[in-house]
């Protein structure tokens, strides 16, 4: 398949008139579709040694990450990208050198498409720890947005400011396509909570 790492595709609807994603608004304003490719980093050091790490400015890629990097923009060409923006950490920026370079867009970063904080939990190479984390993105997904992570936030503060995110990107392409590079388990979640009309593969695993 194309790009499996890192590809997810969301196709979200927002209102014309007020640049804000639909789900916050009532269904009888005026909805123009944009097309908004999230898009997983590309393998860092963490992956490979399984550490829980979400802070920044965090880890490079890797050799195989680089590689994944630059394949990115040959597995898109068909695609008219108006729009490439970042979370605030290292390891999507640099994913998103050779598709910005290859279309010569500057990339926006956005702090808001950052990986879900992982609290108390950073650093940890615990499999019961990791489950912690699992867990309670699992009952986000599943309804307790209220439920926090372990010294962090709930799911309400994540859908807020990833919200906050797609939305800019939004209003800044109305009608075209645009590439986020994002974070596993921050694609997922918001995806399963946001996205519609999604099939299910598109999700990939992270």
């Amino acid at each position: 398949g194309l790009c499996r790492w890192v590809f997810c595709i969301a196709r979200a609807t927002f209102s014309s008139r007020t640049n804000c994603p639909s789900w916050r608004r009532s269904a009888s304003h005026t909805l123009l579709a944009m097309q908004l490719l999230l898009i997983r980093h590309g393998q860092s050091s963490e992956n490979v040694e399984g550490i829980l790490e979400t802070r920044a400015p965090g880890p490079g890629l890797t050799a195989l990450g680089m590689a994944q990097a630059d394949a990115l923009p040959d597995a898109l060409r068909t695609h008219k990208i108006e729009g490439v923006y970042a979370s605030a950490l290292m390891r999507t920026q640099l994913t998103a050198v050779p598709l910005s370079g290859n279309r010569t867009l500057e990339t926006t970063v956005l702090p808001g498409l950052h990986e879900i904080g992982a609290g108390d939990l950073e650093g940890t190479k615990d499999h019961t720890q990791t489950a912690r984390y699992i867990a309670t993105i699992s009952a986000w997904l599943h309804g307790d947005l209220d439920r926090k992570m372990p010294g962090g936030a709930d799911g309400n503060a994540f859908l807020d400011r990833f919200d906050n995110s797609v939305a800019h990107i939004a209003a800044a392409h109305p009608d075209g396509i645009a590439v986020a590079f994002s974070h596993g388990a921050a694609i997922r979640a918001w995806t399963a909570l946001r996205a519609t009309g999604m099939p299910s593969s598109a999700a990939a695993a992270g």
